[in-house]
């Protein structure tokens, strides 16, 4: 009766069937080397591998599902079997060399299932189960094979497994071991199990975290409700949009200004989000409580409050070039010099001075004695004389200064030149307007000059 169990083993291998997960080679066979540890078994010394005996083993697989496979596997093996009944001490040589064949059905249970680990690595761990019978002592015993192992994926063809299991003697025979290692070849026509998606959210049960829940790839099937990117299930308010580092809910706003207080510097005063929650009564972007005139609106340069403008033509004293007398944005805050198509097409060389200094040289005076000429030559000439100064100094010293240069032309040519003063305009513009790069000693001469420009009436 006992001699028919490999017969039937193959019979129920052979006649199962399953559907199967889309796999490109469902079928495998494998060979390699196992150790028995028949004799070791008895002495309960399972990783003395000294003693333990080699054997040749083959095994014929098939994929099931993503969870199961289902191995037919055969060892043959030269194993020392006790001489008696008994568990001889190994001291005394009772053993004897037999013979020994195991032929197993095995199931491999795959923690890489997509349940329990990701499935679709190089790398499968496994745990595994069957029945099986062996031949020994001219005798046929059934035993139960638990184990595990684990298979390295080199190619969709090729794989590398290593297994070990305790084999259960039934009907008082020994207990032994086996410890295996081998190559096995995967081939075959790819099959396929039916795609299950319980809530219709297009995501695959085994992929999907709330199976139940119709939901979003980007959560792995969960739900959003809220919509602000935090699942329901991890989401303390799932119907209300809120932030990850408050559990999804939205931080306390006591002001009512839309900047949440943990963000809000003045929590219980409404303000707006550019001065961090706080006031700004006039919107120049300095919070009223360090703004020197709230109610006005000045740069942080000037602590909030306006820039001074002393002759009160919209043009702050520091852009101002004659900030003691109204003018116009375009002529830097000087007066207009009426229209453009009565400048005089005459040009003369700019009247240059030393550095911090507003005294004329000798060229300077021989130049303009040429200019007081032309002008007692042509009465209905007008004159503007603008003075400039390069960028080293006080911004105000370079005014004064541009200023004084340009009216020691002026008076020069009235005392020398006998020239009418009311024909000039006098203005100074400082460091505004430089000819040439003021970081090069030779820029900085070129730009401390006065300019002559003529006009008619």
């Amino acid at each position: 009766m006992r001699k028919i169990i490999p017969i039937v083993l193959l019979s129920i291998f052979f006649s199962l069937n399953a559907d199967a997960q889309v796999r490109e080679n469902p079928w495998t066979f494998g060979a390699g080397f196992t150790g028995v540890s028949y004799k070791t078994a008895q002495d309960q010394k399972y990783f003395n591998f000294v003693d333990m005996t080699g054997a040749p083993n083959i095994f014929f697989g098939r994929y099931l599902n993503r969870s199961f496979n289902l191995r037919l596997e055969y060892t043959y093996a030269r194993v020392y079997y006790p001489s008696d009944n008994g568990y001889p001490n190994v001291i005394n040589d009772q053993y004897r060399p037999e013979t020994l064949h195991d032929l197993d059905l095995i199931i491999d249970f795959k923690l890489d299932n997509g349940y329990m680990f990701k499935d679709g690595g190089w790398f499968s761990p496994f745990l595994f189960a069957g029945v099986g019978g062996n031949h020994i002592n001219d005798d046929v015993n059934f035993v139960v094979p638990v184990g595990l192992g684990w298979s390295v994926h080199f190619t969709p063809y090729l794989d590398w497994n290593v297994r070990a299991s305790y084999r259960f003697g039934v009907d008082n025979t020994y207990n032994y071991t086996h410890y295996s290692t081998g190559i096995n070849v995967n081939f075959g026509k790819p099959v396929k199990e039916p795609f299950k998606d319980s809530d219709n959210d297009g995501i695959e049960d085994k992929l999907d975290q709330c199976p139940n829940e119709n939901g979003l790839a980007d959560f792995n099937g969960c739900p959003d409700d809220d919509g602000d990117g935090i699942p329901n299930h991890l989401d303390a308010c799932a119907m209300e949009a809120g932030a990850e580092d408050n559990q999804g809910c939205p931080w306390p706003d006591s002001d009512k200004d839309g900047v949440p207080d943990v963000e809000d510097e003045c929590p219980f005063a409404a303000g707006v989000k550019a001065t961090k929650g706080c006031p700004d009564a006039d919107a120049d972007g300095i919070k009223d409580g360090e703004d020197n005139c709230p109610k006005e609106f000045g740069p942080a340069s000037n602590k909030g409050c306006p820039l001074p403008d002393s002759d009160g033509d919209g043009i702050p004293d520091e852009k101002d070039a004659c900030p003691n007398e109204a003018g116009v944005a375009a002529n830097n805050g000087c007066p207009e010099i009426g229209d453009n198509t009565g400048v005089v097409d005459m040009s003369f060389d700019a009247i240059y001075f030393d550095k911090s200094s507003s005294e004329l040289t000798e060229k300077s005076k021989s130049d303009l004695d040429n200019v007081a000429d032309m002008l007692r030559k042509n009465p209905d000439y007008r004159l503007r004389v603008e003075g400039h100064t390069d960028s080293v100094g006080d911004y105000s010293v370079n005014s004064n200064l541009s200023q004084k240069r340009a009216r020691q032309v002026r008076d020069y040519l009235v005392r020398e030149g006998g020239i009418d003063p009311t024909r000039f305009q006098v203005i100074g513009y400082g460091s505004a307007l430089p000819i040439s790069d003021n970081s090069t000693e030779e820029g900085r001469d070129k730009n401390r000059r006065v300019e002559i420009k003529l006009y008619k009436k």
